[in-house]
């Protein structure tokens, strides 16, 4: 029986050593970990007041905003949570007056999207890129619907918009 050298199993650890490194790349970028909110906001109850309330910006800047922590406090003296971790989330907001949103989506540095653009003059609802937010009773871990330059070109295409690269790309 003959056995292996040293020299004959190298080449095969180094080649082992490298596809599981790939591997667990092309994993952390197919698979992010799930976003986590520091509440557990419920879109569902407020619904009512509509996306342009909490989300300033909207129909008026390129960017939307985050809430801020005093919009929440013209409703809630008292946290509106009860998990323990989330009071604490709640109390740390109290005394910075900011909440730690974290954001689901952000484009990459090369690409411009204007809300205003697509919400106040081409009269888009939030759902048809956000997803249906407004039925969602806990924060979801990872937006609802991806983003792709496909989309977005099918998108202008079918409402006959310009699909010019220097449209939407610096």
């Amino acid at each position: 029986m003959k056995t292996q050298s040293l020299k004959d199993i190298f080449p095969w650890t180094i080649w082992m050593a490298l596809v599981m490194f790939v591997t667990f790349i092309v994993w952390i970028l197919w698979f992010p970990p799930p976003i986590q909110q520091p509440l557990s906001f419920n879109h569902e109850v407020h619904e009512e007041f509509g996306c342009v309330t909490c989300h300033g910006g909207i129909e008026t800047n390129v960017r939307a905003s985050l809430p801020e922590f005093d919009l929440c406090m013209m409703c809630h003296d008292e946290p509106p949570v009860t998990d323990p971790a989330e009071i604490e989330a709640w109390n740390m907001a109290v005394e910075t007056e900011h909440i730690e949103w974290q954001r689901l989506r952000t484009l990459d540095d090369h690409t411009y999207f204007s809300h205003r653009r697509h919400v106040t003059l081409a009269e888009l609802e939030c759902a048809t890129c956000h997803g249906d937010m407004a039925s969602q009773t806990v924060p979801p871990p990872r937006a609802l619907q991806s983003m792709s330059m496909k989309k977005c070109m099918d998108c202008h295409t079918k409402e006959s918009v310009t699909n010019d690269c220097a449209s939407c790309h610096i």
